[in-house]
């Protein structure tokens, strides 16, 4: 009985699916077509949303654009400054120390003193004032006196103990240490035949026919361009050291200088040191 009890149960669960049923609850081809129109319909709406609030996103970020300057960058625009402030510091104290040093002539060591035999003619009327002395230095000459008076010094000390003797301005250690980064320039400047000279505070300037080109800092490309001269490496002084501690102190001395009576009255100052700087 048992067997026979399990037959129809065995049967129903072996009868097909009903095929029928199944296809007709799928969606029709309508269906399909009425939900792909609602979904096209739908995605159409955000699209124009989204390239709507684009749209005016795009606007705002124009209009902050246009409304002022790009922010700088902090770190470069304050090291910028500072080198320019550095610069101009240096230029400042380069130019204090040369005109501290301008009573000053520069001599080698072995000159120990100099007392001049014969007095120097009084001073003349058409002496140079101060700043027109500091303005014009004048290479191997005594930057103090009259023109005739470094005259009459530089002939007695041309040949000073069978030694010959060169007198220099007493220029500060940066123009000393410019001047020699700037040799290759001077250099050029000279094969070429144009005419430079030096000013102060420190420049370099040169002439060539109506154009004039000034260098005051190691950027030079647009002097060089500006003379027609090839691009020229330079050694960057701006990490020059304020001072050059391998000079030690200057020994001065004194030497006398005659007045109107033929006496002796004043007294100046001679500074040596243990070699010669070389006017550039």
């Amino acid at each position: 009985m048992s067997e026979d009890s399990q037959q129809p149960t065995d049967s129903r669960a072996c009868s097909p699916p009903d095929w029928y049923s199944l296809f007709a609850s799928l969606p029709k081809k309508e269906d399909l077509q009425t939900f792909l129109a609602e979904v096209r319909t739908t995605l159409r709406s955000e699209i124009t949303t989204l390239r709507t609030f684009l749209s005016d996103l795009e606007g705002r970020v124009r209009a902050l654009e246009t409304a002022g300057p790009p922010a700088p960058n902090t770190a470069q625009h304050t090291r910028d400054t500072q080198l320019r402030q550095i610069t101009d510091l240096r230029l400042h104290v380069e130019d204090l120390d040369n005109r501290s040093r301008r009573h000053n002539i520069r001599a080698p060591r072995r000159m120990a003193m100099y007392r001049q035999s014969t007095p120097c003619p009084p001073p003349q009327t058409n002496a140079i004032s101060t700043p027109e002395r500091h303005h014009m230095p004048h290479p191997r000459l005594p930057a103090e006196g009259t023109h005739n008076e470094r005259g009459e010094v530089r002939e007695d000390l041309e040949d000073w103990g069978g030694h010959r003797v060169e007198l220099y301005n007493d220029l500060s250690h940066i123009t000393l240490q410019t001047r020699r980064a700037l040799r290759p320039i001077t250099t050029a400047l000279q094969d070429q035949q144009i005419r430079y000279c030096w000013q102060f505070p420190f420049a370099l300037v040169a002439r060539k026919g109506n154009m004039e080109a000034t260098i005051r800092t190691p950027t030079v490309p647009i002097f060089l361009d500006a003379l027609g001269l090839p691009p020229i490496q330079i050694r960057d002084w701006s990490d020059c050291p304020l001072n050059d501690r391998s000079l030690g102190r200057p020994v001065t001395h004194t030497f006398a200088t005659a007045d109107q009576n033929g006496g002796y009255c004043r007294q100046r100052r001679l500074a040596t040191h243990g070699h010669l700087r070389r006017h550039l």
